[in-house]
């Protein structure tokens, strides 16, 4: 938070410039500051800490940030790493020998991890890994990337962390030496330089990755989960005001996205701990890595300096007075549906708690004075409720993702005060959009969805899953979804929107359906496929690829007659039987 300075006025009299020095000299502000509203910490060793946040950003969203801060002092190692760089029977000498002609390539972070671990220091133990830079479609970092003093990739083209042979820490420019460099790891852009956020305020919210360094020579790592119904992902802007609240005086930007990734190991833990939710649903391998290494006969002499900065001073604000809640971001009350530290609340115009059931597909949600209490699927597990839709900030419909059994409910929302259509937005699985977007990272998990009464759209890639492996040579996940419940009021089916579902079967497309878009049903199906219209809709062109439906049926009508001869279904990719029911 930067400080406000005296405006260096001369004021009569002298007693009072020296009051107004006083105050101005002791007071801190920041409108954009990132705030918090709970934390929890965890002591790894002597020195190094890590802490999970739950923070509010400039622009009103929740996000959950996972801090690692090892301070100057403490007795452990910042180390950077690729795969096959630790092989077994290595040595230092034939290492740097073979620096030269690294196989570029891919790993996850855990096996990274390992192999330094059991290779090059058996007597230390790795207590946390990220991932590191960004690269090319081979695996090549692309900045300065070196590895015990051993220069791997000496790219000028971004700013970069490094631990020097001195042992002391900082980040520098691309331009500036790494001849005094023994580990080094480069990052996008420069988050924070000179203490002040260097990057302008966007509005891309991503999972991100960085590092920072303090004053002090402490070392900042944090990662912004995304992707994810209780954490919208951090916009670049955002992401530098955390590190600069917890200190840094420079910070540069990871690989972030489903390149983020955050291990630690906790007391008691036997190994490393995923502590983020990987934004893709699933692990990704990644190029480099960084290592935190706690050394042979670690010492738990006393530290100095903070182990977490707080962000507590919160703009984010719930109240429980006389049993009901209440919600107000920056003194604003909040009206309709949050979810606020791992819970989902409700609130009325006035930002008071209601006490209301809400119907969302099939499923009846009961709120009492705000905080969500029970749910009529007496089989739900954890509940996470949101907004999905086309309307203005996406409110025209809900979603509840039920964690437990796995099911999507979705539903017109009873709280929008406009006409409600009952379009769904367009997903775009690229670009990832938390809010577009809200079950992401769930993709893969889902068993079940109901889509409730008055819904009349299906975006495009609603449910899309890849079927090939993603960029990175990383195995693309396989979807548990087998029923789809679609609503009488629905209208039309987007592209790809249930796109590589091979345990789906039975679908029933509703009478009222006049669309069906390019390949919303490609990679799909088990069982068969039915028609309740009267006549085909639209088909948007291999609508059924490689689908592994063993039927369809179709209604025993002129229009649908004229269909199947036309050859529609084979043109659409079903070459199986059509019949008339």
């Amino acid at each position: 938070m930067e400080r406000i300075r005296s405006t260096k006025r001369w004021l009569a009299p002298a007693v009072l410039l020296l009051v107004l020095i006083l105050a101005f000299a002791c007071f801190t502000f920041d409108a954009d500051a990132v705030s918090e509203t709970s934390s929890k910490s965890f002591k790894l060793m002597d020195g190094v800490t890590e802490t999970t946040a739950y923070v509010t950003d400039s622009g009103k969203e929740n996000i959950r940030v996972h801090i690692l801060r090892v301070q100057n002092g403490a007795n452990a190692s910042i180390v950077s790493t690729y795969k096959g760089y630790y092989k077994k029977g290595s040595t230092a000498a034939k290492r740097a020998k073979k620096a030269s002609s690294l196989d570029w390539g891919y790993e996850n972070l855990k096996t990274q991890a390992a192999a330094y671990n059991s290779i090059a220091d058996p007597a230390g133990t790795v207590i946390a890994a990220s991932n590191g830079d960004f690269y090319s479609g081979e695996g090549i970092p692309a900045g300065k990337f070196v590895m015990e003093g051993n220069v791997i990739n000496a790219s000028n083209s971004e700013p970069f962390f490094a631990v020097l042979k001195d042992g002391s820490v900082t980040i520098r420019t691309g331009s500036e030496s790494i001849s005094d460099v023994q580990e080094a790891i480069a990052g996008s852009v420069m988050l924070v330089d000179g203490g002040k956020v260097a990057v302008e305020k966007d509005s891309k919210r991503e999972p991100r990755q960085g590092i920072g360094v303090c004053s002090d020579g402490t070392v900042v790592i944090i990662n912004a989960d995304g992707r994810e119904t209780s954490t919208a992902g951090a916009t670049l802007y955002d992401f530098a005001m955390i590190f600069k609240q917890q200190g840094c005086v420079r910070a540069i930007n990871f690989d972030g996205g489903g390149s983020a990734t955050f291990l630690t190991k906790r007391s008691g833990d036997s190994k490393l701990v995923y502590r983020n939710i990987p934004g893709d649903g699933f692990e990704r391998n990644v190029s480099s890595s960084l290592l935190v290494v706690k050394n042979k006969a670690a010492s738990d002499k006393t530290i100095t300096g903070s182990s977490y900065v707080s962000m507590k001073k919160s703009n984010t604000v719930l109240k429980k007075v006389s049993g009901k809640y209440t919600y107000k971001i920056n003194g604003k009350k909040q009206t309709g549906f949050f979810r606020i530290n791992g819970k989902s609340y409700l609130f009325n115009k006035n930002g008071k708690g209601m006490t209301k059931k809400i119907k969302i597909g099939d499923v009846t949600y009961s709120f009492k004075n705000g905080e969500l209490k029970s749910a009529s699927d007496k089989n739900a597990g954890t509940v996470h409720i949101g907004y999905c839709g086309s309307a203005s900030g996406g409110q025209n419909l809900l979603y509840a993702y039920q964690k437990g059994n796995d099911r999507l409910k979705i539903g017109l929302n009873p709280l929008y005060n406009k006409k409600n259509s009952g379009k769904m937005m367009n997903w775009n699985a690229e670009k990832a959009n938390t809010t577009a977007i809200p079950w992401y990272s769930m993709r893969s998990d889902i068993k079940k969805i109901y889509i409730g009464d008055g819904v009349t759209s299906i975006g495009d890639r609603f449910e899309y899953v890849a079927t090939d492996k993603i960029f990175d040579g990383s195995k693309a996940p396989t979807s548990k979804l087998t029923t789809v419940r679609l609503p009488s009021s629905l209208k039309t089916i987007g592209k790809y929107a249930f796109y590589n579902k091979p345990a789906l079967k039975n679908v029933v497309i509703p009478a009222k359906v006049t669309s069906v878009g390019y390949k919303a049903f490609g990679y799909a199906g088990k069982g068969y496929v039915q028609f309740k219209g009267s006549k085909p809709p639209k088909f948007g062109g291999k609508v059924f690829d490689k689908a592994k439906f063993t039927k369809a049926y179709v209604k025993n009508t002129s229009a649908w007659k004229k269909a199947v001869k036309a050859n529609r279904f084979k043109k659409n990719g079903f070459k199986k039987t059509v019949s008339y029911k």
